[in-house]
């Protein structure tokens, strides 16, 4: 971790994936102080864009605030050189499998803590956020997010609007 890169914050855990997943990891935000635990909370899975890893991301949008105030559990998986594989170039992460990772991430949550599984978004920005759209079609909602025949989710976010404003792309099994 560089100088110019915060710690994780406190109510992070840094879980690690390894074999398949070359070692990558990802932050899991937990329930908030006052999260309800009468039923299982949804997941968000946050996914930063190109140039920006993970802990910077958290830092600078503020995210796991949201999760606290909202009850919603938090990932934020590391792409591959803070760049996600999300099919719209070539190069250093061409090869990665980032579907198969974030797959991988949401069944590790769902394995460390309770989850709604009817309950599982993805919401990236910039190169996140097509990442987010990859994942939904290559999914073809049965994937981890459709686990009880639920539509999944992808949500992306443009730039200009990157804190609350989303647009929002569903896809649902014919």
């Amino acid at each position: 971790m560089s100088e110019s890169t915060p710690a994780p914050r406190s109510s992070h855990a840094v879980c690690q994936l390894t074999g398949q997943w070359r070692d990558r990891q990802y932050l899991l935000h937990g329930h908030g102080p006052d999260a309800p635990v009468s039923q299982p909370p949804p997941l968000v899975v946050r996914l930063h864009g190109r140039g920006i890893d993970a802990t910077r991301f958290d830092w600078w949008t503020g995210f796991s605030g949201l999760a606290d105030e909202a009850g919603f559990l938090l990932a934020i998986p590391e792409a591959v050189g803070e760049r996600w594989n999300d099919g719209r170039q070539i190069g250093p992460t061409q090869e990665i499998d980032d579907v198969g990772f974030l797959a991988a991430v949401i069944e590790d949550v769902g394995a460390r803590l309770p989850v709604d599984r009817t309950r599982v978004y993805l919401v990236g920005m910039s190169n996140g956020a097509a990442m987010a759209g990859r994942f939904a079609c290559a999914a073809g909602c049965n994937g981890p997010s459709d686990h009880a025949g639920q539509p999944c989710s992808a949500l992306g976010e443009s730039e200009s609007t990157l804190k609350r404003q989303r647009l929002v792309t569903r896809c649902r099994r014919a």
